[in-house]
C-alpha cells in the first residue's frame, strides 16, 4: 500500500517494524501448548504525512477470523461499566432514542446493546460471528442477536435509528467501504451513527505501544477519522477523546441533516512519527528492567488479559517468563492462556493461592478498582501501573 487509504496522499513515512506479533489477542486458547504455537505476523507501521493516519502496511486480512472463540468484552469491570452506562445515557439524549430501533454491527457479546436498549426502552439487533445464542444467560426480549457478519444486501430490512460500531472499524481491510455499509443501515435521514475506535494519537504521540496489535490495521487520529467520515457523505455532531483519552468517539449523521463537517482535529506530526521507533525501543528496554526488579521482590502477576497484556508479555520476553499468571475479571477468559507467551489467565480469587508480592496493572484507569479487589481478598502486594 503506497498511498493513504483515508486521504489518498502518497506522502507515507515509515514509523516502526515489530515482528513475531500474535495475529489474535482475544482468541480463547484452551491449552498452553496451543497458546505457544499461536500464529504470528509483522507490524510494518507507516503514517500519512498529510492526515496523520497510521496503518500496518504488512497486514494480511486472510489471516484473520473472529468467529466462535473471540472474547474482548470489558463490561466485567465496574470502571468500564460506568463508562458504558454514561455513554448509553448520552446517546439516548443526543439521538432522542426512546422506543426506537438500535442496530449494532460487531456487537460482541452484546453488553452495550443490551444496556442502551434497557435504558431507553429500545429494540436492539446485534450482528457478530461470536454473538450470544438465544438461550445464553442475560439474553432479553428487547435484543435479537445474529451470529453473522452484517451487510445490507444479506439483511435488507435491518435498519437502525441509531447504528453503533465500537472497536470494529480499526479491524476491517477497507474502512471507506465499511463506513458506507454502516451509513446504508441508517433508518431515516435523522438517524445517527456512533463509531468508537482506539485513539491513535495516544499511541503515536504519548507512546501507548501496548495497543500495537496485529488485529488493528488502522490507527485513527481525530483528523483522519473526521476526513474518512466527511468523504463518505457524513457530518459530525461530535468527535471526542473518551475513556481517559484512550478511545476516539464520533457521533455522525447524513450530511444534509447534520452540522457541516470540517476536516480538522489533532494528528501525529512528522516529528512524532520519526521519534516513535526510538521511543518503542526505550520503552521495551524499560519494561524488561522493571520486570527484572519486580521479580527480585518475589511472585509477580499481571492484571488484565486483553490486548495490552498480550503486547506487553510478548515484547518483554524472555523477562516476562518470570510472571506467574495473568489475572482477569472476565470469567470467559479464566482458565485460558495468553497467545504466544503462554501465560495462564486466572480469576482474582486465585490470587489468595498465588499470594503475589507485585501486581502489575496494564491499564492505569483500573488501578483503584484493582486495589479495592485486592483489599477485599485481604491481599496487600505492591501495585504498580505498567504505564504512567
Amino acid at each position: 500500500m503506497e498511498s493513504c487509504p483515508i486521504c489518498s496522499s502518497q506522502t507515507i513515512q515509515g514509523m516502526a517494524t515489530i515482528t513475531g506479533v500474535p495475529t489474535h489477542c482475544n482468541v480463547l486458547l484452551e491449552s498452553q501448548r496451543e497458546a505457544l504455537e499461536s500464529p504470528t505476523g509483522t507490524l510494518e507501521l507507516v503514517a500519512c504525512g498529510d492526515c496523520g493516519h497510521v496503518f500496518n502496511r504488512a497486514f494480511d486480512a486472510r489471516r484473520m477470523t473472529y468467529e466462535g472463540v473471540y472474547e474482548n468484552s470489558l463490561h466485567w469491570s465496574p470502571r468500564f461499566q460506568d463508562y458504558a452506562t454514561r455513554l448509553a445515557e448520552r446517546l439516548i439524549a443526543d439521538c432522542d432514542l426512546r422506543g426506537k430501533d438500535v442496530l449494532e454491527v460487531g456487537c460482541g457479546r452484546g453488553d452495550f446493546l443490551q444496556e442502551i436498549c434497557k435504558a431507553g426502552a429500545n429494540t436492539g439487533l446485534g450482528f457478530d460471528p461470536s454473538a450470544p445464542l438465544a438461550d445464553d444467560p442475560g439474553a432479553t426480549d428487547r435484543v435479537t442477536f445474529v451470529r453473522d457478519y452484517f451487510s445490507p444486501e444479506s439483511y435488507p430490512r435491518s435498519r437502525g435509528d441509531l447504528v453503533i460500531c465500537q472497536h470494529v472499524l480499526e479491524h476491517v481491510d477497507d474502512p471507506a467501504a465499511f463506513v458506507d455499509l454502516l451509513a446504508d443501515a441508517l433508518k431515516t435521514p435523522r438517524s445517527c451513527l456512533y463509531i468508537e475506535v482506539p485513539n491513535g494519537l495516544v499511541t503515536v504521540r504519548h507512546g501507548a505501544i501496548w495497543d500495537l496489535i496485529y488485529e488493528h490495521v488502522w490507527y485513527f487520529c481525530e483528523r483522519s477519522l473526521r476526513m474518512l467520515l466527511a468523504r463518505r457523505g457524513l457530518s459530525t455532531y461530535w468527535v471526542e477523546a473518551t475513556f481517559g483519552g484512550q478511545f476516539l468517539s464520533a457521533l455522525v449523521g447524513p450530511a444534509e441533516d447534520a452540522a457541516p463537517g470540517l476536516v480538522r482535529g489533532e494528528a501525529p506530526t512528522r516529528a512524532d512519527v520519526a521519534a516513535f521507533q526510538g521511543h518503542l525501543d526505550r520503552m521495551i528496554a524499560s519494561w524488561r528492567e522493571s520486570l527484572e526488579l519486580a521479580s527480585a521482590s518475589g511472585t509477580v502477576v499481571v492484571w488484565g488479559a486483553g490486548s495490552k497484556s498480550v503486547t506487553f508479555l510478548n515484547l518483554t520476553r524472555p523477562e516476562s517468563r518470570s510472571i506467574r499468571a495473568v489475572v482477569d475479571v472476565n470469567p470467559h477468559k479464566q482458565g485460558k492462556y495468553i497467545p504466544e507467551s503462554g501465560h495462564e489467565i486466572v480469576a482474582p480469587d486465585q490470587l489468595q493461592r498465588l499470594d503475589p508480592d507485585v501486581v502489575l496493572v496494564m491499564n492505569p484507569l483500573y488501578l483503584d478498582e484493582v486495589r479495592r479487589t485486592l483489599a477485599d481478598l485481604d491481599l496487600h502486594p505492591q501495585v504498580r501501573s505498567v504505564v504512567s
